[in-house]
């Protein structure tokens, strides 16, 4: 019951990232979790988006600190541990303002 949960989660998750990320946006789910990987187009910074992302009380985990060399500045891991709700999907719409005004 909890596994089917996170995965109608994450598919919330998944629909809203393309309902309001950049059109060439990726995604990805790591096997056996209930987190989202996001690749955005290569000219985005996610590190660099973090400062505002966090302003707007959104939070998200960098890609670049899941590499030790600096790869994956360009992605982000969202987690998707939460139900989805009006709340969270107004977060990923304000997440979407953020990248789409760098």
């Amino acid at each position: 019951t909890l596994r089917r949960s996170y995965e109608r989660q994450v598919d919330s998750m998944q629909t809203a990232v393309s309902r309001y990320f950049p059109s060439a946006t990726r995604m990805s789910q790591p096997q056996g979790g209930y987190v989202l990987w996001v690749e955005l187009p290569e000219e985005f910074d996610t590190t660099a988006l973090y400062e505002r992302a966090i302003g707007e009380n959104i939070a998200y985990v960098p890609g670049e600190l899941f590499s030790p060399s600096g790869m994956y500045r360009n992605c982000l891991r969202l987690n998707c541990g939460n139900p989805h709700s009006p709340e969270i999907d107004d977060a990923v719409r304000r997440l979407g303002a953020v990248i789409a005004s760098a």
